[in-house]
């Protein structure tokens, strides 16, 4: 989690909005759905041990939870959770401290922003 969080620039780099993203949009869709509530109580502990107990409390909490189980109906219905959790955030990661939140390259950052905030999958292309 440090490294996709940090791209190795150190623990300065990580911020809530790239901890939601990380948790509620990129776990979810890269790992088994039985093995996520365990990677995200496994960020929980590295979070703490960085001294970044509000964020670890995201990690840990029953909105991540609730994201999570979401994801294990479906993308749209994953989706669904994200985004009214980044709502309700008032953290948007996408526009949050003038970047994106989360380390991605700037074609991938210009292909989410073409999709409005929609991820793109090999299966499915934006034009």
């Amino acid at each position: 989690m440090a490294d996709a969080l940090t791209a190795g620039e150190g623990k300065e780099m990580i911020h809530q909005a790239a901890v939601q993203q990380f948790l509620w949009w990129y776990l979810p869709r890269r790992y088994d759905p039985k093995d996520r509530l365990e990677l995200a109580d496994a960020g929980a502990e590295l979070l703490d041990e960085l001294a970044m107990p509000h964020l670890a409390a995201i990690a840990r909490s029953e909105q991540t939870a609730g994201i999570l189980a979401a994801w294990t109906k479906g993308s749209k219905a994953g989706t669904a959770a994200a985004r009214s959790a980044e709502g309700s955030s008032g953290v948007n990661p996408r526009h949050a401290g003038g970047g994106l939140g989360f380390v991605m390259g700037s074609d991938e950052a210009r292909a989410l922003d073409a999709s409005n905030g929609h991820w793109v999958t090999p299966s499915r292309l934006v034009n």
